[in-house]
């Protein structure tokens, strides 16, 4: 994974992330999630950070997971070495829970060549239905405040 995160810093390469082999990614990504699927969220978050430069604090602990819901955003990809099919992460949407049932959406980031394809907005109302009325946390790309307001957003009252 590391050489994964080099390639992205310095050569500025960033790669879908496959699922183990016989293996599918988890409707949402979780602590109790096997750390093969954490790992591959883990490198999603440091391609975001590099992007949004905003630092990179997470990783497969269970003290980063604790409170924390990741969708994966997955499409599948012809692995040519195996000869088959294999989900790929291509993004991800990371929710955190807090003492007093707030929820934020932390991070959302969508590899360069899948965004505009409508994965956020498709998959909106599922968050929706999770967590009710959420708060999209700061700062927030232009792409995200467009997102937002396209879709009517309100933030939660406190």
């Amino acid at each position: 994974m590391i050489k994964q995160y080099d390639d992205a810093r310095i050569k500025k390469i960033i790669r879908p992330q496959k699922s183990k082999i016989g293996e599918e990614f988890d409707k949402w990504i979780t602590i109790d999630s096997d750390n093969w699927q954490k790992q591959c969220t883990v490198q999603i978050r440091r391609y975001q950070a590099l992007e949004c430069n905003d630092g990179f604090s997470m990783d497969t602990t269970d003290d980063c997971w604790r409170n924390v819901e990741i969708f994966p955003f997955v499409d599948k990809f012809y692995d040519e070495k195996r000869d088959e099919f294999r989900q790929w992460l291509i993004g991800a949407a990371c929710f955190s829970k807090f003492q007093n049932n707030v929820v934020e959406l932390d991070f959302c980031w969508i590899h360069p060549y899948e965004r505009g394809k409508g994965l956020l907005k498709r998959n909106w109302e599922t968050f929706e239905q999770k967590f009710g009325k959420f708060y999209v946390s700061y700062p927030r790309s232009k792409a995200m405040e467009g997102f937002l307001k396209s879709i009517g957003y309100v933030e939660p009252e406190p």
